[in-house]
């Protein structure tokens, strides 16, 4: 019925809302219910302000990477990283907000970064494909489709006539 993964994975959704109440109440009880809103709520306003100046910033870097001939794998991540932050912090929760407050934080949001896709290098989940390449023999359906989608495959030229245009025999034609 449920696999271990989703088994996990509901457990975060119930555990995650969970200790942000928590945390929401016990910060509530030491610096008062005022302070606590208008935290959550300006934690929100900076998640928004991030996401509309950012957003900008990051496509005009990865434009750049482009027409410099370099894939734009740096300026995506980052503007990845950058959406996840603004996303958290636009949350209702402290913890999100913690969370998003560091990966505004460009060293940290890097390291992070490095941290994850070193991971998923090393466990052979990251599969990078620029425009124009080749897809990996592994991936491809037939094994020449790969070279018949990249246009370098065997070429024969010769000239040919449909044998059902005008004459329906060629046998009788002597």
């Amino acid at each position: 019925m449920f696999s271990p993964s989703r088994f996990i994975l509901l457990l975060i959704f119930i555990a995650i809302p969970l200790i942000e109440i928590a945390v929401l109440i016990k910060v509530g009880q030491l610096i008062g219910v005022l302070p606590t809103v208008m935290i959550v709520i300006g934690t929100a306003i900076l998640g928004f302000a991030v996401l509309r100046q950012q957003s900008l910033g990051v496509l005009m870097r990865a434009n750049d990477a482009l027409a410099a001939g370099r894939t734009p794998i740096e300026p995506v991540i980052d503007g990845a990283f950058l959406l996840i932050a603004s996303f958290l912090l636009i949350s209702p929760g402290l913890v999100a907000d913690a969370i998003g407050l560091v990966l505004l934080v460009p060293f940290l949001r890097r390291l992070i970064a490095r941290a994850i896709i070193g991971k998923m290098v090393k466990s052979g989940n990251l599969h990078v494909m620029v425009f124009g390449e080749r897809p990996p023999p592994d991936t491809a359906d037939e094994p020449d489709s790969s070279r018949a989608r990249s246009g370098d495959g065997v070429v024969i030229e010769g000239e040919f006539k449909r044998l059902d245009d005008n004459d329906s025999d060629p046998k009788s034609k002597t």
